[in-house]
Order: structure tokens, then C-alpha cells, then sequence
């Protein structure tokens, strides 16, 4: 992804990329909880490094996907636990209303050094959350939800040829089975595999394979298939074709570069694409052979520039009603949407032979900011003792429709041996600057000693990409389902990171801790504190209570040294704390919010209790350690002005390991 690395689509005049062009280093998500292509097995390694994307990640990183309080997600797409965030409000950039998602990572090789270029792409997806049920497989209609799946094997594709969109369809429904885990759609890849590789790229000496069309690439030479992941558009950024992934951040090593990228950032820069029809006009296909406009046209096809975007605003019929609506808060544009799945879908416009255009809203600028310092060979925190970190702040959707997200991190480590501005596809096989395991000559200024060093370089590794995603997330509006949060409010997300086990037994993942771990905010703001957590991780892992689970909680202290006494008449949760959200109809008094907060929303009242086996005529007794506690917990709140400290009781380990955090609320200075 280094800057460096100008290339473009056959000819170099029509387009520009940056190309990915790297050496070794992992990258983890820790908040959201990333996979890493974990599902919910309870081994120390993943069980499928293709399930999903392709995260060049160490085995035994990455997180289980959360369980519904009072469930065993284990076997059931239902029942897992989706983490839920709100939507900013609909003018969070001109007056406030902002809500607040810290996203933090470890990776391997650092950053912002002179080691080595860098860069660090933070994206997401999203689609509106209308299934029903994932665990019915008989329901076609789900068939382009992101999820999770719940079996650790990769979803099916096999290569046909298509010609008409019923024989498409078919073929879909085949493949793209609901019990597995997908992210991009089944097109996606489809498309991928079918149209031609970009042949302008430098590819060292790697052996590049020309029938797989861009699933080929310096990094996966061979085609190798993860998930619906387009292997191209993975090692490449910005890329040159329409992606389903807005993007939300990008790290760099020079600030200079960031001109480049906000202005090729697909969120604001249209992208072209081939759009062929089928036989007997029956519309267009979702791909094409044809990667270039001159190709695309020179044999009838029609290239098509496509729009990012993240709602629609269907009250506009018309380019200049729907601009002239535009804001800072609700970007608008009028163009064809972009959604891999849905370009056969759409309805021709007879005028201009093309999709219909609508009134579309713009995800936010992509954010280009220069990387904070971290050492390589090290997975670990940067200034001030934090991990790398990134706080989104999550768009307004004006549908007010939940959407089902994920949202993945790629790393990108580049080396300075070559000149990417200069290195091309000319540059390739025998003429490449760099060849595998090269011996290099070692000479003494006298000219005594003169012999060979042989280097370690693998040309399909010295560029390289490495990635991690969350698992399926919900955003929700902030008016719905008995929400009311105030537009103009601020909301700051409080979450659970980690997974049980020492230190070395969950490397390169991280012990348990809070999210962010000091948080200022105002008496006005809401703090939504959330956490979530799986019962099946490794049986031998080290960690308090039943073997396998993450549980947490969180009670008041009077300091942070403090490891035994609890503060039973603190003012954390008291009568000046407002309660604003709780997915638990029973919680009614800030009373029930702390016993919730301590117990991690345990059902006193034994309405759950069949679930866990225990007869529902008899009184199932907490136990002081959270086992039959959920493992996911969420309640927001707006707190009184003060200093408040917090733990966890149960993985709070002396010496062995910490989980504290600590709120500090001043006075709001907004009218009541």
C-alpha cells in the first residue's frame, strides 16, 4: 500500500493505484473482537485459515465469535451475540452527536519508523439488518446477509460459465450456503475470478497464472480461495475497480501522501467497471472479462462508473433536488450504487443504456492520518502505554434501518529496495530488482576477504498484506425499539477486550481489559457499556471460575490500587446516573443496573432458568464467580459529574493479570 508504488490498469495514462508491496508482519484485532477467521472452536489455533479472508496472521490469534446471554452459540447462528453500537445522530459533524467506537490492534513490525513503510487501512461494510433467521437454510432470501456461519468450513464456489441470470441465480443458491460465514457476496468472487488481473502490476519473479483472472497476484500467485475475498482488491489500495468496503482510516508513514489517497478513496471517487448483457437481453451480468474502458467497449460492453455510497434518500428524484440537499452531516450525490450483488439487479436506463441513478448518501472522507511509532518485531503498545488505536466515529444512516456491519484492518509493510515509483510490470521475471534467497557479496576495503552472504527473501512475501476482521456487528439508530437518545448527544462506546487465558497462552491475542481503559466524557454524554465473550475457548487456558468462558463484570472501587474492597455506596451508579438504554426489560432502578453491572446481567428472577437446565420451580442460586452468568452484557448510561474507578472481580488476578478502568465525567455545559 506504499504511496510509492504508482501503477495503473494496463495503460498509465488512464488509471492510478498504489500497490501493496511488503514484507513479514501479522496484524490483531482486539476491539472489535477481530476473528482473525475464528469461529467458536475451542482450540489454541484457528481451524480454517480460508474460512473468511486471507489474514497471513498466525494460527493462534483472533477471538470466538460472542454468545447470546443465556445461550451456547455454538451450533446456531441465532444464537450468537451481535456487539451493538449506535448511530451518530443526523448532524454529528456541524453540531454534535457523535458516537464513538475505539477500534484498537496490535501489529508485528511497527510502524512510522525508518525500518520500513507502512501503511494501515481500517474499512467497513455494511447492509441493512432485515434477516429472519440464518439457522433456516432453506431460506434462499438470506442468501447475501453477512454472517458469521456456524460451521468452520469456507463457503462454497466452484467456476461455471453463465448465461443468462436464472442460470446465475441457481448456481448462487448452490454455493453460497447460509450455514457458512461471508462477508463479500458470492458476485464478488464471481466477477473476481473471471475478469483479467491488472498485467501493469510488478510481480518480482513470481509465476503469475492468467485463466484465474485477478484472484492471481504477487502475494497469492496461485489463486487460492478465502471466502469471497477478491485476492486483487485485498493487496491492492485504493483499488481501481468498485469495492462493497468504504473506507474509514488510513495510517501513513508520510503525511504527504494522504492528498493521494483521500482523493482515490472509493468513498468519494467514482469507479468504473464493464457491464456486459446477457444473451436475449436479459439484462446485465454481474461481471466481464474486460478490465480497461477501451477493452470493455471495443468488444460491446459498456463502462459503467459506479458510486459508493451507505443509504440511499429516495424523496430525491433528480440530480439537482439531490445535491442541492447535500450537507457536511448528510454528503449526497447522484449516481449508479455500487453493491457487487445487486449489479444485475438494477433497472436500465433507456437514455443512456446504463443503471439507473439514484440519490445516494456518501460514506464520511476517508480520515488520513500519519502513524503513531511502534517498534518491529514486537506486538504490543505504542505512546502512553496504549495499543494502536482508532476512534471511529460511526455514520449517520437517514433510513433510521439497523445495519449488520463488519469491519476489517489490513497492515502493509513495504520494503525500500526497489523504487515503486519506477517498478512495473516491465520489471517482471528476469528483470525484477529482487529474486528469491539472493546471495550477496561481502568485501574488505583492502580487498583481503571477499565471499557471499545469502539473504532471506521470499519475492511472493516481500510484499505482503496481512488482515483482520470483527465478526458480524449491528449498528442501531438511536430512535427504535424503545430507544431515545437525544440527536445531539454523544455516545462513547465501553467495551470488554481479551479472552481468558495467561499471557502466553492467548498470544498474539491479549488478556482481558476495558475499552477504552480511561474514558472522558460529559454528564450530558451516554457511556453504552457493552462486552461480550465465548464458552468455548481452550479447557486448559488459566483464568478464574468454570474452565473455557469469559465472563466479566464491572463494580466500583475507590482507586485503582485498590484489589479487594469493593465500594458498596459509590456514585458511579446512584441517583444522579440516568439510565438510556438496556436491552433487559426488567432493569427499572439504578439498584438493578449495578446488581446487572456485578452480576453481568444474571436473571434473579429465574425467568431464563429452563435454558440452563435448572427446574423452573426453583430458585437458581448466582454463583460468585459469574459461571452461570451471561457472557454478553450491555446497558448505557449518563453519569453524574465525577471520578469513578472500576473492575472486574473476576479476572482482576493480582500479579497474573488487570482488568480496571476509570470514567472521569465533567459537568456538561449544554442546556437541559
Amino acid at each position: 500500500m506504499a504511496y510509492s508504488c504508482l501503477l495503473s490498469l494496463g495503460l498509465r495514462s488512464t488509471f492510478l493505484l498504489v500497490c501493496l508491496h511488503y514484507v513479514l508482519g501479522d496484524v490483531y484485532m482486539h476491539n472489535p473482537r477481530g476473528s482473525n477467521d475464528r469461529l467458536n472452536a475451542n482450540g489454541q489455533n484457528r481451524q480454517n485459515a480460508n474460512r473468511l479472508f486471507d489474514s497471513q496472521n498466525n494460527a493462534k490469534g483472533g477471538y470466538n465469535v460472542g454468545e447470546l446471554p443465556y445461550r451456547n452459540g455454538g451450533g446456531s447462528q441465532d444464537l450468537q451475540y451481535a456487539m451493538k453500537y449506535f448511530m451518530s445522530g443526523s448532524k454529528y459533524r456541524s453540531s454534535g452527536g457523535q458516537s464513538h467506537l475505539t477500534i484498537e490492534w496490535t501489529n508485528q513490525h511497527g510502524c512510522g519508523h525508518g525500518d520500513l513503510d507502512c501503511n494501515i487501512v481500517l474499512q467497513y461494510m455494511c447492509q441493512d439488518n432485515r434477516y429472519e433467521s440464518l439457522d433456516d437454510t432453506r431460506r434462499n432470501k438470506d442468501i447475501d446477509t453477512i454472517r458469521n456461519g456456524r460451521t468452520e468450513a469456507t463457503i462454497g464456489y466452484r467456476a461455471v460459465n453463465i448465461n443468462s441470470k436464472r442460470q446465475k441465480n441457481d448456481q448462487k443458491a448452490r454455493q453460497a450456503r447460509l450455514d457458512r460465514g461471508m462477508h463479500e457476496p458470492w458476485e464478488w468472487h464471481d466477477k473476481c475470478r473471471k475478469r483479467q488481473r491488472n498485467k501493469g502490476l510488478f510481480t518480482a519473479d513470481q509465476n503469475m497464472k492468467d485463466n484465474i483472472g485477478s484472484t492471481s497476484t504477487r502475494q497469492n500467485p496461485n489463486g487460492n480461495r478465502h471466502g469471497y475475498e477478491c485476492a486483487e482488491e485485498r493487496d491492492y489500495y485504493p483499488y481501481w475497480h468498485p469495492t462493497d468496503w468504504k473506507d474509514m482510516a488510513v495510517y501513513v508513514t508520510n503525511k504527504a501522501h494522504c492528498a493521494f489517497y483521500e482523493y482515490f478513496s472509493f468513498n468519494r471517487h467514482p469507479k468504473g467497471e464493464c457491464l456486459e448483457r446477457y444473451p436475449g437481453n436479459d439484462g446485465f451480468k454481474h461481471y466481464s472479462q474486460y478490465n480497461n474502458p477501451t477493452e470493455c467497449k471495443q468488444r460491446g460492453g459498456v463502462w459503467t462508473l459506479f458510486h459508493s455510497f451507505i443509504d440511499f434518500k429516495g424523496e430525491y428524484k433528480d440530480k439537482a433536488s439531490c445535491e442541492s440537499a447535500s450537507t457536511n452531516d448528510v454528503p449526497l450525490v447522484w449516481g449508479i450504487p455500487y453493491r457487487s450483488e445487486y449489479v444485475d439487479a438494477l433497472a436500465i436506463d433507456k437514455a443512456t443504456n446504463k443503471p439507473q441513478e439514484f440519490c445516494l448518501v456518501q460514506a464520511p472522507k476517508l480520515d488520513c492520518r500519519l502513524s503513531p511509532v511502534s517498534r518491529p518485531n514486537h506486538l504490543g503498545n505504542v505512546k502512553d502505554a496504549q495499543a494502536m488505536n482508532y476512534t471511529w466515529i460511526i455514520p449517520y444512516f437517514p433510513s433510521q434501518v439497523e445495519k449488520r456491519c463488519a469491519v476489517r484492518i489490513r497492515y502493509n509493510i513495504s520494503t525500500y529496495d526497489y523504487d515503486g515509483n519506477s517498478t512495473f510490470s516491465d520489471k517482471n521475471g528476469n528483470n525484477s530488482p529482487v529474486k528469491n534467497d539472493p546471495e550477496v557479496k561481502f568485501q574488505t576495503e583492502s580487498g583481503r576477504d571477499n565471499f557471499e552472504l545469502q539473504l532471506a527473501v521470499n519475492t511472493a512475501q516481500f510484499g505482503r498484506t496481512f488482515q483482520d476482521r470483527s465478526h458480524v456487528m449491528v449498528l442501531m439508530p438511536r430512535q427504535s425499539n424503545g430507544n431515545d437518545i437525544a440527536d445531539d448527544v454523544a455516545v462513547y462506546n465501553l467495551n470488554v477486550r481479551g479472552k481468558r487465558g495467561n499471557i502466553v497462552q492467548v498470544y498474539p491475542a491479549v488478556e482481558y481489559d476495558f475499552v477504552p481503559k480511561d474514558l472522558s466524557c460529559t454528564s450530558n454524554d451516554v457511556v453504552h457499556i457493552q462486552w461480550t465473550g465465548s464458552t468455548r475457548n481452550p479447557g486448559n487456558n488459566d483464568g478464574e471460575g468454570a474452565r473455557g468462558t469469559d465472563k466479566s463484570n464491572m463494580v466500583e472501587i475507590d482507586d485503582s490500587g485498590i484489589n479487594v474492597k469493593i465500594k458498596n455506596d459509590g456514585k458511579m451508579i446512584s441517583e444522579g446516573t440516568k439510565l438510556i438504554y438496556t436491552p433487559d426489560n426488567k432493569i427499572k432502578s439504578m439498584e438493578d443496573v449495578r446488581v446487572a453491572l456485578a452480576t453481568s446481567g444474571f436473571d434473579f428472577s429465574g425467568a431464563k432458568r429452563g435454558r440452563l437446565g435448572v427446574s423452573e420451580n426453583r430458585r437458581l442460586t448466582f454463583q460468585d464467580q459469574l459461571n452461570n452468568s451471561p457472557a454478553s452484557y450491555s446497558v448505557a448510561l449518563s453519569f453524574a459529574p465525577g471520578s469513578y474507578k472500576y473492575m472486574c472481580t473476576r479476572n482482576n488476578n493480582f500479579s497474573n493479570r488487570n482488568q480496571k478502568g476509570s470514567i472521569r465525567v465533567s459537568a456538561s455545559t449544554r442546556p437541559q
